[in-house]
């Protein structure tokens, strides 16, 4: 089962009396921008509390995931693309993650491990083969746990702060385009 974290924003207030619908999209489309932006630094800079390193960028591929899509003059939604995300969202507790599944297939762990038992001497190339079965046949695996990231939540309360500015900045950039226009 796949859960993909989804920042979903809408406006409830009526932008209607003093913005057009085309000034309204815009600034949804640049908060979706700024909050896609929020997400993706957070994840970028993200230490653990437990040893004060980095934990946030791997492969990137959550990171690279982000993207705003979908906004409109009622709102913008920012998503995730990975099954893991919200793992990192919410953090997890210490658990074990298995070198191979039940069927020995091994884990992105367990190919982790085959890799570091390579390069470490514990295996050869030619003993390939027989490092990823003695792992499997090992049934081992290691105790993890994820800190509690928010990257979604930490840009929603971005997005309160910065709205109103971005609101006036699109009302200032089409009062000073009309106002070229008729001179």
């Amino acid at each position: 089962m796949a859960l993909n974290m989804r920042l979903d924003i809408k406006v409830k207030e009526n932008l209607d009396d003093f913005m057009s619908d085309e000034q309204i999209t815009k600034a949804m489309h640049r908060l979706g921008i700024e909050a896609e932006t929020h997400i993706k630094d957070t994840i970028n800079t993200f230490v653990r509390s437990d040893t004060g390193r980095k934990q946030g960028v791997h492969t990137g591929a959550f990171r690279d995931s982000v993207r705003v899509t979908r906004y409109d003059k009622k709102g913008f939604e920012v998503s995730d693309g990975v099954p893991y995300g919200i793992y990192h969202e919410f953090g997890t507790e210490k658990h074990f993650v298995p070198f191979a599944d039940k069927q020995g297939n091994l884990t992105p762990l367990g190919q982790w491990a085959v890799l570091n038992f390579q390069l470490l001497g514990f295996g050869s190339q030619s003993k390939r083969r027989s490092t990823r079965e003695e792992i499997v046949k090992s049934k081992g695996g290691m105790m993890v746990s994820l800190d509690e990231m928010a990257p979604f939540r930490k840009a929603i309360k971005h997005i309160e702060q910065v709205y109103p500015k971005i609101f006036k900045e699109v009302l200032e950039d089409h009062d000073s385009t009309t106002n070229t226009s008729e001179t």
